[in-house]
């Protein structure tokens, strides 16, 4: 079975919707050897946040190329971070939930340093708090 290209596959298909665009990629000018299923999976992802592909919105187009925003795709997930983590590409903590869900609060302490916590702990102990 071979790769399908634009052509062959269905964008009303999330798993093929983005998944010809997804096939030779390349890091550092070394090819990514990623199996479809993972591709497809990725596919799929792209379409719950929400992307859509140029030829799917000519599709939604009417005769005077207009399309109503009621029509657009919808996203379906956001990334919501882990309130007791930083933000940084390293961190995985984080997780792709319905784009309804309520994001939590995030804690503050998060953003500081060992020793900005250590200062502020002395201060609450001096003033009597711990």
């Amino acid at each position: 079975m071979s790769f399908p290209t634009q052509a062959e596959c269905d964008l009303s298909k999330p798993k093929e919707h983005f998944l010809w665009a997804l096939r030779g990629l390349s890091w550092n000018d070394h090819p990514l050897i990623v199996p479809q299923p993972i591709l497809e999976k990725w596919s799929e992802h792209l379409v719950e946040t929400g992307a859509v592909h140029v030829l799917a919105l000519y599709k939604l187009a009417d005769e005077n190329g207009k399309i109503d925003v009621k029509d657009l795709p919808r996203q379906k997930i956001k990334y919501v971070l882990d309130p007791k983590s930083d933000d940084h590409p390293l961190n995985g903590a984080g997780q792709w939930l319905p784009v309804d869900a309520e994001e939590p609060e995030q804690d503050p302490l998060v953003h500081y340093t060992d020793a900005q916590k250590r200062k502020i702990a002395e201060g609450l102990k001096e003033e009597g708090f711990l």
